[in-house]
């Protein structure tokens, strides 16, 4: 199943509950004058997430960047049938 936010990456059906965040640590390493860029996704319970939005939990974790893959309080949209969508609409009736 594919992640409804970034559809790139994909999650587990089981794992449709919960959110999928990509975090981003930039790593600096002053000898060579470069910094490096690590990712690495993560999910989190809908209860959990409220503390990644929090900032002291980005500078306690350090990361620098958070993505958000999956959102679960996003429901999908069912899709019209071929049929409805090429039905005229019904006339209102004059009073």
């Amino acid at each position: 199943m594919q992640c409804n936010k970034n559809p790139q990456f994909s999650l587990k059906e089981n794992e449709a509950d919960n959110y999928h965040l990509l975090l981003t640590f930039k790593l600096h390493i002053p000898q060579e004058k470069r910094y490096e860029e690590n990712k690495r996704k993560v999910i989190v319970s809908q209860r959990d997430f409220q503390q990644y939005k929090n900032p002291a939990t980005q500078a306690a974790v350090g990361w620098t960047e958070l993505e958000i893959l999956h959102d679960p309080t996003i429901k999908p949209i069912p899709l019209i049938k071929e049929e409805e969508s090429k039905a005229k609409p019904l006339k209102k009736k004059a009073k």
